[in-house]
């Protein structure tokens, strides 16, 4: 059976090039991240025990750089470990992709941050703390 295509299902022109996705070692330095705010020690924490488990998704931007679509907070533990481990933390591994559109892109990047918040959100279903500890006290009771 072949691979399903929602677009041409829904008539639609092609919506994106997602199927061409690439990964490769990126220098951290080259990633355009949001500003992130939060304590992002059990990140840098887990990162530094695991390694980054995800990589973190790119698109290509002007001057050799890339911009973010998913991994803001990943990437700001990266920048912040580099500070200690420089050559450790030089790179990390992206996948590189080429939406058609800017607005196609804008989407993405805010349906993920939307549902990375839902998962580290205390009464969404992440694995923080909070939630750990509710889930733990209902599971004793």
């Amino acid at each position: 059976m072949g691979k399903f295509d929602l677009a041409a299902a829904m008539g639609l022109a092609k919506v994106s090039n997602l199927d061409t996705v690439e990964t490769r070692m990126i220098d951290v330095d080259l990633l355009d991240a949001n500003p992130v705010e939060d304590d992002l020690s059990d990140l840098c924490e887990s990162i530094e025990v695991n390694g980054l488990l995800q990589p973190i998704l790119v698109t290509p931007a002007e001057a050799g750089h890339y911009r973010i679509i998913a991994g803001h907070r990943r990437t700001a533990a990266l920048k912040r470990l580099k500070e200690q481990d420089p050559e450790r933390y030089r790179q990390a591994p992206c996948r590189i992709t080429r939406p058609i559109s800017p607005e196609l892109e804008e989407l993405m990047g805010q349906f993920i941050a939307c549902v990375a918040s839902f998962f580290r959100s205390p009464s969404g279903m992440g694995g923080n703390a909070g939630y750990r500890k509710r889930a733990l006290g209902n599971a004793a009771s």
